[in-house]
Parts: C-alpha cells; structure tokens; sequence
C-alpha cells in the first residue's frame, strides 16, 4: 500500500484502504490489529460490533477526495468474502448523505437490516438538528422494543446492533459517551409530554397523566371533585384518551430506560454533573428515580 500510494500520488490511500478492512464485519489477526490502531482508538473488539470512527472517516475522505474515496469503494468488494465489505459501504453511504433517513427508515423495518441500523445515525443532520437527533433517537429505541417478539438470541443480537448505533449516533452528533446522549432525549421527551399533566375535561370527566413516588405512570379521571377508580367506558374511544393513553405508554417505556440507564451507570461508576442531574429531575418519570440514590458527591 506505501508503495502503490507513492507510485499514484495518492495521499490518504493507506488510511483508505484500511478504513474499509476495519469497517466490515470480520475479525483481523494481530498485524492487521497493529495497523488498523494506528489510525483509531476503536479497539478490534468495538470495530468488529459495529462501531464507526467519525474523524477517521472524514479525514481518509478529504485526504483521498471524492473521485479516489469512491474507486476505493468499488474495490471494497474484493477485501473479503461474502458481503462482509458491505458495512463499510454502508456506514460511508450515510456519512456521505447518499441515503436519507426515510429510505434508511423504510429498509430497516422491512429487513431488520443491522448494519443499516447501526449506520442510522451518521447521515448529516437536518436544518433542526435537535427535531432530527429526537426522531431518530425515538426510531432506534422503537427498534428495540420491536425485538421483543423475537427469540433470546436474535434479540440479543438486536440489542447489541441498537448498542452500536446509539454509539455511533452519539458520536455524530459530539457527545460525550451514549450515557449523555440518553440523558438529553430522555430530558427532552419529559419536557414535550408536560401538557398532559394537567387536567382536561373530556365529555364531562377530567382527565389527565400522573406519576407515583417511583416515577411510574398511570392516567387519573376525576368527576365533580373526586377521582374515579378507573376511566368510563364511554371515554375508551374519545380522541383525548387515545391520545394520553399513547403518551402513557411512551411515559412507561420511558421509565423502563431511565431505571435501565441508572443502574448501568451505577455499574459503571458513572459521574454526572450537578446540572445533568438538574437536568434529569426536571423529567418527572426520571425525577423519582435519580431521587431514591444515594450520590457520592466528588469535591
């Protein structure tokens, strides 16, 4: 590869070339480990799961430019066997802009597509970024409540694809680890249902969201002063309801990750910020749970 660089005047060529072997889906002996460091603190483990070094690409492809990236990328086919290549293709295809993130959207529900997952997150951000890292932040983690339905094995093959596309979204879009990116979506998604936590009456019944002491959801309905045992019958197909009882089950979904979230952070002795935790009690599901710890404070 030196030589043949030298031989075209090709700067960036090398890096290229090894963009693309370190990018598929295959594991690499320690020669090929030894290079492939060179350029990327991904360690084998975390390139071989699916994981996507942002400035390595970025700066193979300025070095190489448009013209000798993509003849690169024509002759990924011939690195391995198999569509092993293909990873690498996908991931460059998003980071360039040549998919958007409907056909993405579209090819990942019907084909449950890992590697397109995984490259999700990498295409450039729209006008409002903030809009487009919430849709797709919604559209992974529905990814993975869809997983459920499958065996242990390929949900655990799933996860980790969900694993690596968080990752590599958080990344992108110049957070810190994936611990952060949660904790700003799940903050902005408590935020957008705040609404509905207040009382609306709906053919005579006061409906409106609620949270227990351990940030769990339930809908309250209220008639005359007093709160019913459970919502009438005839409110079941009323529009108001239908629309709190969808924001109920995102609220429960919400909680489910917010517990999952903090205990792994406890597990990996994860230190926050004073104003994340701000941050995290202004979400009145997160709010119980972040207040139930005991924090160890680091002065």
């Amino acid at each position: 590869m030196d030589i043949i660089e030298e031989y075209l005047g090709w700067p960036g060529l090398k890096s290229g070339c090894y963009y693309f072997m370190a990018h598929m889906d295959e594991r690499f002996d320690d020669r090929k480990q030894a290079m492939i460091a060179r350029y990327t603190p991904l360690s084998p483990e975390e390139l071989q799961a699916g994981a996507f070094d942002v400035n390595w690409f970025k700066e193979a492809y300025e070095l190489l430019g448009a013209e000798h990236f993509d003849m690169l990328y024509d002759g990924a086919k011939y690195i391995s066997d198999g569509q092993k290549h293909s990873r690498a293709r996908k991931y460059a295809d998003a980071a360039l802009g040549r998919v958007t993130l409907e056909q993405l959207k579209t090819e990942i529900s019907a084909k449950r597509n890992k590697d397109l997952l995984m490259s999700f997150g990498l295409v450039p951000f729209g006008e409002d970024r903030e809009r487009d890292l919430m849709d797709r932040y919604q559209f992974i983690q529905q990814f993975l409540k869809e997983s459920r339905q499958f065996g242990a094995q390929r949900r655990a093959s799933e996860a980790l694809a969900v694993s690596m596309a968080m990752k590599n979204m958080a990344t992108k879009a110049g957070f810190a680890d994936v611990t952060r990116l949660t904790l700003g979506m799940e903050t902005q998604l408590g935020k957008s249902y705040a609404v509905f936590f207040g009382k609306k009456e709906a053919e005579g019944v006061s409906l409106s969201l609620s949270v227990d002491e351990y940030g769990r959801a339930s809908i309250t309905a209220g008639k005359d002063g007093k709160t019913l045992k459970s919502v009438p019958a005839r409110l079941k197909k009323n529009e108001y309801y239908l629309q709190l009882k969808e924001v109920y089950t995102k609220l429960k979904e919400q909680y489910s990750r917010t517990v999952k979230m903090v205990e792994q952070a406890m597990e990996e002795r994860e230190r926050y910020r004073f104003g994340e935790l701000l941050e995290l009690c202004g979400n009145p599901v997160a709010e119980p749970v972040v207040r139930s710890l005991v924090w160890i404070v680091d002065k």
